[in-house]
């Protein structure tokens, strides 16, 4: 029994037993977690290549301190800006200065319009009417006293409490023509006047004006004797 035993297992080692066939599986094919982080350093080398050449533009573009612009001696186009910005501050103050000034020759115009807003007529010597613009509530009238001369004032009818019955320009005691005047300015309501007579003891030289409009005397008129100034308005 023993022999044949022994018999059987030389027969065993002299035949031996075929090898298992090994799968020709991939080493990873069942590990999950290595497959997925091969593919995440796919990925990570991917976003690093795309960095590296977005940067490397960028840098391109940029320069690394401000050496290359100081050391250009091309003139740039901030200094031209800087030129045309200063000819366009100049060229728009000038125009803001043109407006100004016609805005202001306007304004006098506008209050010479307002000064003048009145028609006169001559109706004979030392006879006048004038006529206010519509809208005019008052109207001014002024005296200027050239020679020494008395004088007294009537506003429709009735002497005038605004106007000091006397002797003007006292100090023209020569009654001279170049004398500075002695100058007397009312104010009156259109809507309650309707006419003044202003009398003269000694009438020369003296002008008036109704809203700053010189009322025109012909030089025949100052005869240096007593007259009477006579205006009306015309509604």
């Amino acid at each position: 029994t023993i022999s044949g035993k022994v018999s059987d297992t030389f027969k065993d080692l002299k035949n031996p037993k075929p090898k298992k066939q090994i799968s020709n599986k991939r080493v990873y094919e069942d590990r999950y977690l290595m497959r997925y982080f091969k593919y995440a350093l796919v990925v990570l080398v991917c976003v690093a290549i795309i960095f590296v050449v977005w940067y490397s533009i960028v840098a391109s573009k940029t320069p690394s301190d401000g050496k290359d612009f100081n050391d250009n001696k091309t003139p740039t186009v901030e200094g031209n800006n800087d030129k045309g910005v200063q000819d366009t501050d100049d060229n728009n103050d000038k125009k803001d200065d043109d407006k100004d000034k016609k805005d202001n020759d306007n304004d006098k115009k506008d209050d010479g319009e307002t000064n003048k807003a009145v028609e006169i007529t001559k109706n004979g010597s030392l006879n006048y009417s004038f006529k206010l613009k519509p809208g005019q509530e008052t109207f001014k009238f002024k005296v200027e006293f050239v020679g020494r001369s008395w004088c007294r004032l009537n506003v429709n009818g009735a002497e005038y409490e605004g106007f000091k019955s006397g002797i003007y320009n006292d100090a023209n005691k020569s009654n001279s023509l170049d004398a500075a005047p002695e100058t007397v300015e009312l104010e009156f309501n259109a809507g309650d006047f309707q006419n003044l007579e202003l009398t003269f003891g000694y009438f020369m030289g003296h002008r008036f004006y109704i809203n700053d409009t010189l009322l025109e005397v012909d030089p025949s008129e100052y005869s240096g004797g007593r007259k009477t100034l006579e205006i009306t308005q015309v509604k």
